[in-house]
Formats: structure tokens, sequence, C-alpha cells
């Protein structure tokens, strides 16, 4: 069960992100590329620090129904994230999940794992 507080630090955080982005027109090639197959459930964008990922992450939340962003880095190391995502769905109904800094999670791989196999979501 993730508690109140958390709830609305991600809920703050995905606001800002969203807030951050909305004025940036440029979008770099790869935005096409991600969005143009909505059947793939997981996507990942990997590279080097300063490249851009996050913006990119949020111009894709951006157009995305029902869908909301996390920043891992802003959770504890220990939080579950499958528990994070699968409470978001059932009481929010998000679909989509827009994961960035995931590597600050402490069990990261599992969490992955453990959402693929048993939540019906689409995750970046």
């Amino acid at each position: 069960m993730m508690n109140s507080k958390d709830e609305i630090r991600i809920l703050e955080i995905d606001q800002l992100a969203r807030d951050s982005v909305r004025d940036f027109k440029f979008k770099r090639a790869l935005f096409k590329k991600l969005t143009s197959d909505p059947s793939r459930i997981f996507k990942a964008i990997l590279g080097p620090r300063g490249v851009g990922k996050t913006v990119l992450l949020q111009q894709i939340l951006l157009e995305t129904k029902d869908s909301i962003y996390i920043a891992a880095d802003s959770l504890d190391r220990d939080t579950d994230l499958f528990e994070v995502v699968k409470f978001l769905n059932e009481k929010y109904g998000y679909k989509s999940y827009f994961i960035d800094e995931i590597h600050f999670n402490k069990n990261y791989q599992q969490a992955l794992k453990n959402i693929f196999d048993f939540l019906n979501i689409r995750l970046f």
C-alpha cells in the first residue's frame, strides 16, 4: 500500500512535469517512433545524462491519455514500484506510466517484471 505522502508527491510532480514541457515545441525524431506504435506495452529510453530523455518522456506524457509521470528519484529507494503502479491504476485508472530515473529504485528489475506479468498497463 502506498502512503498518502507519496501519493501527493507523485501527483504534484506529475503536474509539474506536464507544466514544464507545455511550451517545448521541438520534438526529437525519437518522439514519433515512440508514439507511433501503441501496441507495444513497455518502451525504454536509454542514453547518457543531459541528452533530453526526461523532456522526451514528458512530451510523450502530455499526448498520452490516462497517463501519469513518476519520478523514481523522488521516492524512497525501497518503494515498491509495482505497488505504486497497482495503487494508481486501481484508484485513478491510469493506463500509461512514465517512470523517470527508475534506476534510483532498489528493486526496479523485479518491479518491472511484476508489472509486466500482472498489470494491464503501458510503461515508458
